[in-house]
């Protein structure tokens, strides 16, 4: 633990914690994926152009641009500030990891859904939800802090989702005038292991503030659940490796439920799926109702 600490410059603490949930192994690769430089990948606003467009226009503007094997995910060359782009400006992408991407499409909401995005800013995964919805359908996007509440605000005008609704709401609260939704996002705050190499700064947070954490991703993820339509989806994600925020807390959650079960769970590893690390699980509220 400590060779590895030194060789890869990462605390002790995340060392071990790689080692015992995901073996010596993947830890190496993972510490290793943690200091190199991560690709730029955008989703394209498939609600305003199509993938071939948009790497035509990029091209014009001497940024090359390929796709990747995520539907609408392009990779792009860049030096300079992406947003000074003119089809940035113009809305036609927004900046967003391919397993964020992913895992968006694994909620697969529906055009005319009623849509919540528990921890939305700064809207990234939002804006994925409303180009799958074709921009039909109610997506209310909910953070703690009204100065992020207008981040998810000004993007969703620059790319022209007019179904989001930013509002400043507290996730672990439950507020009985939102009522009933159809999807969920809930991708709480998390460790952020799986993004050491775009925020090293992670490394210098202390391993006994998890334990809090935990307890508000758990908070939050039960709130959630008492939004959720029956045989609605919801979906739990963090941007970290960690089994105790990722499988282990998803488990001792919907053991305390007999009509929530998990339909799909998947963990990204960065030198396995090519993106960053990322968790995701896919739970369904049973409507008993239809049965017979």
């Amino acid at each position: 633990v400590r060779t590895l600490s030194v060789r890869y410059s990462c605390p002790e603490w995340i060392v071990k914690s790689f080692i015992n949930d995901y073996g010596e192994e993947n830890a190496v690769e993972l510490l290793s994926q943690s200091l190199k430089t991560p690709p730029v990948t955008v989703r394209v606003n498939t609600v305003r152009t199509t993938p071939e467009r948009l790497i035509k226009i990029l091209e014009e503007n001497n940024v090359k641009a390929a796709g990747t094997e995520t539907e609408n995910a392009l990779t792009i060359s860049i030096t300079g500030d992406i947003t000074a782009l003119p089809p940035y400006k113009e809305g036609l992408f927004h900046i967003q990891d391919t397993a964020s991407q992913t895992a968006a499409a694994v909620l697969a909401p529906k055009s005319g859904d009623r849509v919540l995005d528990m921890c939305a800013a700064p809207g990234g995964k939002s804006f994925t939800l409303a180009e799958i919805m074709e921009n039909k359908g109610e997506i209310t996007a909910c953070d703690l802090y009204e100065q992020r509440v207008g981040l998810i605000k000004k993007g969703a005008e620059r790319l022209g989702l007019d179904i989001i609704k930013p509002v400043c709401a507290d996730a672990s609260v439950f507020n009985p005038k939102f009522g009933q939704f159809d999807c969920i996002l809930c991708d709480v705050p998390c460790s952020g292991l799986g993004v050491l190499r775009r925020k090293p700064d992670i490394k210098y947070r202390k391993p006994e503030d998890l334990s809090a954490l935990a307890e508000l991703q758990k908070k939050i993820l039960k709130n959630a659940l008492l939004y959720l339509k029956k045989g609605g989806r919801l979906l739990y994600s963090t941007c970290t490796l960690r089994r105790g925020e990722n499988e282990k807390l998803v488990n001792s959650v919907i053991m305390e439920y007999n009509d929530v079960h998990k339909a799909y769970e998947h963990t990204y590893m960065p030198h396995i799926d090519k993106t960053d690390g990322f968790y995701c699980a896919l739970l369904i509220k049973e409507d008993n109702t239809a049965i017979g």
